[in-house]
Formats: structure tokens, sequence, C-alpha cells
């Protein structure tokens, strides 16, 4: 029998309900997985950005460069979520009544003003390179393009293993799967110029990645952001509270009983 059996022992194995999206089997996924998966990601991303700048000035190419920068998001992503992960686990005290639960909001917001940033910035290089193109060595960025794919895809089955309920975590999910499909766009341009020496699809492959940042990044500022909008509950809205008052004529009148 399992934890859940011995929870529910009138209702057999494996009879009992779940919660509705749950299939009974994900009772594992806590914080301290979440923090494991997380770091094993990190280190395959940090590991690879290091090689991947190397390269990228090494065969003068944009894309890779650009690649690298999101990669850098990816990596500040994943630190960010460990650290915001850490925070939401202490305790309310004072006068914070929520505890630190809002930090991993602030993270994704954060990892989307860089994306903003640095897709500004590729962007403005892209364009310049379009109109005076620069040599590029197809076979660096093809080979490069390639280990990125496959890092890319190990780091997303890992991340995929954690809580996606959380949202740093979904956060950085969705910043792997955005350089997943960036480098699919490099390895492509890396062909192309190859086959035909067009050395202007690195930029197009740039400005590509530069879309796909500008999708990441709406998605860590705007969605995150309704969060720290909600209006407090009902009963404690400081402008029903104040109405509700004794004092106040909308409170019921008070009633006696006088005997005889």
């Amino acid at each position: 029998m399992t934890d859940c059996d011995n929870a529910h022992p009138e209702s057999g194995p494996h009879q009992h309900e779940h919660p509705r999206g749950t299939d009974g089997h994900n009772h594992g996924v806590t914080a301290s997985s979440d923090s494991r998966y997380i770091t094993i990601a990190l280190g395959l991303i940090v590991g690879f950005l290091v090689f991947e700048v190397i390269m990228a000035f090494a065969g003068h190419s944009l894309a890779l460069l650009a690649d690298a920068g999101h990669m850098l998001t990816d990596a500040g992503a994943l630190g960010a979520s460990l650290l915001a992960i850490r925070l939401a686990r202490q305790p309310a005290s004072g006068a914070w009544t929520f505890g630190f639960k809002r930090a991993e909001v602030l993270s994704a917001q954060a990892n989307g003003i860089t994306l903003l940033v640095i897709s500004a910035l590729v962007a403005f290089e892209a364009i310049s390179r379009l109109i005076h193109p620069l040599p590029v060595t197809g076979g660096i960025v093809v080979a490069v393009a390639a280990v990125g794919v496959a890092v890319n895809v190990a780091a997303t089955w890992v991340l995929a293993r954690a809580n996606r309920g959380s949202v740093n975590v979904r956060g950085a999910f969705a910043h792997i799967i955005t350089d997943l499909y960036g480098f699919i766009g490099t390895l492509v341009a890396g062909i192309v110029i190859i086959i035909t020496g067009f050395e202007r699809a690195d930029s197009i492959a740039s400005l590509i990645v530069v879309g796909l940042m500008l999708r990441a990044a709406w998605g860590c500022c705007a969605r995150p952001a309704g969060s720290c909008w909600k209006p407090p509950p009902r009963a404690t809205h400081p402008a029903r509270s104040s109405r509700r008052s004794p004092a106040s004529p909308a409170s019921p009148p008070s009633t006696t009983c006088t005997s005889g």
C-alpha cells in the first residue's frame, strides 16, 4: 500500500480521488526537488554558455552571440528561480504578512527586462550586418548550434520534471524552450551559409532570435504582473471595513428586550 492508501484505508488501493490535474504520482515534486532540477539545468546552461561565447567570436557569428545572450538570461532566470524558492520558504513575519512569495514575481519581471535590453542590442547589430555583412564561418555555426540544441533538449527534459505550477519554474522552462527554437534557426542559417555562402542568413537568424526573446520578455513581464495587482479579500477591504465599523449607520441596530 502507498502512503495515499494508508490515508484512505476504506477506499482500497488507488481508489481515492486526487485533485484535478494530478495523476496520483506527483507527491515527490516539492520545493527541494524543484531546486535540484533547476540547479542541474543551470549547470548545463552555464557550461555551454562559456563555450558558445568563445565560438561566436571565433566564427564571427552574431546569431551565436544572440543565442548566448539569450542563454545568459536563461542562466539568470534559473539563478533567480533558486533564490526566489529559497526566499519563498521564509515564514511570514512582522510587516511581511505574506512572507516572500512575491519574490518569484519580481525575479520573473527582472528576467523580462533583461531580455528586452539584450534583444534591442542584438537587433541593432543584426540590422547593421544586413546592410554591411561580415564573413561568417558556417561550419562553426552549425557545430555549435547542434550542440546547443542537444543541451537545451537536456535542460528542457530536466525542468519538465519540476513543478510547472511555480511562476519561476514555468518562466525558466519558457526561456529554455524559446532558446531551443533559436538554436534550430541558427542551425538552419549555418547550413545555408555553408551551401550558398549567403552570410546575411546569420543576421536573419539573429532577428528571429530577437523576436523569440521579445515574446518571452512579454510573458515574463506582463503575466506575473497581474498577481501583484490582486485586490484584497472582501472581508479585509479598507473601505468596507470602515463602513462596517460599530459607529457606522450600516451596522444593524441593537435591540433590547424588556420583561414585564
